[in-house]
């Protein structure tokens, strides 16, 4: 199956703030991260959409998916339907 990936402008404008926000911090090397740990976030769920359970633990349609952001307090929420639609750039915790 090949994915095509779009996102929902709330979720992007979402993840614009959130690297607004680690570029502001020390030299801002960490804004560089953070886009680096969603692209590679993008990617895995690209190769293997289904890897991760449901989110929340229920089945429903569509399905949502959760995949978290490697050393930042961010996971990706996404559904696959006719492609991949990143929905949410979701914080876990902090701001």
């Amino acid at each position: 199956m090949t994915l095509d990936r779009n996102e929902h402008p709330e979720a992007r404008e979402e993840f614009l703030d959130a690297h607004e926000r680690y570029l502001g911090v020390g030299d801002g090397r960490l804004g560089d991260e953070f886009v680096d740990a969603a692209e590679a976030a993008a990617e895995l769920i690209l190769r293997w959409p289904e890897a991760p359970p449901p989110y929340g633990g229920q089945r429903r349609d569509p399905m949502i998916r959760t995949w978290h952001l490697d050393k930042f307090p961010h996971r990706l929420l996404y559904v696959v339907r006719d492609g991949l639609r990143v929905i949410d750039p979701k914080c876990t915790r902090g701001g």
